[in-house]
């Protein structure tokens, strides 16, 4: 059972059976009056407003938290999707991932590509995923939007930040149409990608003990700005995770240790009382 964002809905959560990655959800006010239920369910909005559900592994449906249908799209039946099945994983972080305003949604439709469609039905464009033998032999050949640190919306849900390959990280435009607009290389292989706050700024890890900021501009033509690195961890940073305000960050690693920083590369804390690599972090 889990709060809305805004704390005014309850839902209470069913995973199937037969398949964990897909829900069944109840929908309540917190009066205790009964809204909805909901079947297959595979990413919903923060304020639950919104979810999304697949009825099969081609057509996927918008859905109000009432039960009135907003759209339904039909996915293109073709030799890369026929045998993908599109269900959400248990931890939240699915091959199908709705942006924070619920308006736009990222479907992993193949191993290899993600499409990116409005709520009205508007295809906005295809990503293409690069992956090579050594991303699969560390375990890249499964789902992209299974690892949300691979994929982040920005928190105005106008852009996308995704890792394409081993070393490269794109961010696409999500205003009238999908378009890529930056891309960012690394020296070593991006491990985990997230915006901060205010959307023009972003946190990419690579397998280095090392964090970097980049900062986005405005202009088509003008390269992304590498901000103050995050010097002071002894191993490879494993997880990084954003505050809600985007003041703070908060990197794992494997040298046994959390630490928190301020956005501009200052070290604040250093939890030290790990016995062992810490594998995540995340602010409430």
């Amino acid at each position: 059972v889990l709060f809305s964002e805004d704390a005014q809905t309850i839902v209470a959560v069913d995973f199937l059976p037969y398949n964990y990655r897909a829900m069944n959800l109840s929908l309540w006010k917190r009066d205790g009056s009964f809204l909805s239920n909901f079947k297959k369910v595979v990413s919903y909005s923060q304020n639950l407003q919104k979810l999304v559900t697949f009825e099969d592994e081609n057509q996927v449906k918008f859905l109000l938290n009432d039960g009135r249908l907003i759209k339904t799209i039909q996915l293109k039946n073709n030799s890369e999707t026929q045998n993908f099945r599109p269900y959400g994983s248990f931890s939240n972080n699915k091959p199908v991932k709705l942006s924070p305003n619920g308006q736009i949604l990222a479907i992993e439709i193949s191993r290899n590509i993600i499409e990116l469609w409005r709520i009205n039905g508007v295809r906005l464009g295809a990503i293409k995923i690069n992956k090579d033998k050594e991303d699969e032999r560390f375990g890249y050949h499964k789902s992209l939007l299974d690892d949300s640190n691979l994929i982040d919306f920005s928190s105005d849900s106008q852009n996308l930040a995704v890792r394409t390959d081993k070393n490269t990280v794109e961010i696409w435009k999500l205003n009238k149409k999908g378009s890529l607009v930056k891309t960012i290389k690394t020296e070593d292989a991006v491990q985990s990608v997230n915006f901060l706050a205010d959307s023009n700024t972003i946190a990419i890890t690579t397998g280095s003990h090392i964090a970097k900021l980049w900062q986005l501009k405005d202009k088509a033509n003008k390269e992304p700005k590498l901000l103050q690195p995050f010097l002071g961890h002894r191993d490879q940073i494993t997880d990084v995770s954003i505050s809600p305000n985007g003041q703070l960050i908060a990197s794992a690693s494997d040298d046994n240790t959390v630490k928190l920083w301020q956005s501009n590369g200052k070290l604040l804390s250093n939890f030290k009382k790990h016995s062992n690599k810490v594998n995540s972090v995340s602010f409430s």
